[in-house]
């Protein structure tokens, strides 16, 4: 907020002289600062001041975006409709984001040097081929099972990935299995599952498989770090799990178990314990009489 007014008074107030000092400041200092400020603190502070500061601000790599409201900013609009939207100025920027966290679908094909972003969801079929694939970390609110690893396949250089599945009662999302795909950088990957449905029927163990034939899609090559966790999954089938975090040559891995006897109904703990991977499984000592979580803390799998 501190640079909206800064930039506002240099706009409208007798500033000339102020401009004239930072224009003695070298180049890349002026980026290194600017390069932190927001779409809106670019756009509306810092274009149309001068030739020299419109090369600049279209030289700054942005590496931080959010789709949050501004409403102080937009009451500071006087005429709000007859300015670009938020997104429309992230479209306009677009070549020079590095870093992008956005809480929508979005689509990321005019995104050439992106490297880090966390968005609500994303789609990437045949005919929308991601020209983003200098992407090295990923967070995604919520993923389709059935078009996981073809997002993979289309994101080459990713290292870390981050991922919620969700499913509800009326979800009727699916694997595909038939995927032969190998990633060969992916090293840290954190995957959450939640059950929502609170009908008390237990989920398919099928839907569950889509944990384990991510993991079979992991270099062998690599050092991975992976971490799970599980909400309200009562048939998740852990021996599958293991079979498939055995055959990685290095792996770390953490979990951590979350149910709600109000409406998931426990699994077989002992049974997990008897596993090699899970037997240090514990439970964690916010557990109150409808909330039982367990937790397994980083562990070598071989």
């Amino acid at each position: 907020m501190f640079s909206f007014f800064f930039a506002f008074f240099l706009r409208h107030g007798p500033s000339s002289a102020i401009i004239y000092n930072l224009e003695l400041l070298p180049n890349k200092i002026l980026v290194d600062i600017l390069c932190y400020l927001s779409i809106l603190d670019l756009a509306y502070g810092w274009l149309d001041l001068n030739s020299l500061f419109d090369a600049i601000v279209h030289s700054c790599p942005i590496r931080h975006v959010y789709n949050e409201p501004k409403w102080l900013w937009r009451l500071l609009r006087w005429f709000a409709w007859s300015y670009p939207t938020d997104v429309e100025l992230l479209q306009y920027f677009a070549s020079q984001v590095v870093f992008l966290e956005i809480h929508q679908h979005f689509t990321l094909s005019d995104f050439k040097l992106l490297r880090s972003c966390g968005l609500g969801s994303i789609q990437i079929d045949d005919q929308d081929i991601c020209s983003s694939s200098s992407i090295r970390s990923l967070i995604l609110q919520k993923c389709d099972p059935s078009k996981l690893l073809h997002l993979l396949h289309h994101l080459p250089q990713l290292i870390l990935f981050k991922v919620n599945f969700i499913w509800t009662e009326t979800s009727v999302q699916q694997f595909d299995f038939t995927v032969d795909f190998v990633h060969q950088n992916l090293r840290s990957l954190y995957v959450s599952m939640f059950n929502d449905d609170f009908s008390g029927e237990a989920i398919d163990t099928d839907r569950c498989a889509v944990v384990t034939t991510l993991f079979a899609s992991l270099s062998l090559d690599q050092r991975i770090r992976c971490h799970l966790q599980l909400f309200g999954m009562s048939n998740f089938n852990f021996e599958q799990l293991q079979r498939a975090l055995r055959r990685l040559n290095s792996c770390r891995l953490s979990c951590f178990l979350i149910y709600h006897l109000r409406w998931h109904s426990l699994p077989d703990i002992d049974h997990i314990r008897q596993l090699s991977l899970f037997n240090k499984i514990r439970p964690s000592p916010c557990n109150a009489n409808n909330l039982h979580t367990y937790r397994l803390t980083w562990t070598n799998v071989h």
